[in-house]
């Protein structure tokens, strides 16, 4: 997977938890239109970063990707799945 060229962004939020991190791509100075990816259940990995930059990239938009779960990210394995395969 490749390094996706966003920058770390706090936001400010009236969660009891504090405030909201995420990733900007784009340049809300030059790219007006915005568009907010949620992540899946995982959390905010690399590679829905990488689905933020191609949104941004090929659709013309500013992209938030905000961390829903503050850092914590689910390594999937499917290698149980793939063992179950007849």
């Amino acid at each position: 997977m490749a390094v996706v060229a966003g920058k770390k962004v706090t936001f400010e939020s009236t969660n009891a938890l504090g405030d909201g991190h995420g990733v900007l791509i784009g340049d809300p100075k030059t790219t007006p239109r915005g568009l907010i990816v949620i992540h899946e259940w995982w959390g905010m990995n690399e590679q829905i970063q990488e689905e933020g930059a191609h949104i941004s990239k090929e659709g013309g938009f500013t992209v938030l990707v905000p961390d829903m779960y503050r850092g914590k990210v689910k390594l999937i394995s499917f290698l149980p799945c793939i063992q179950h395969i007849p």
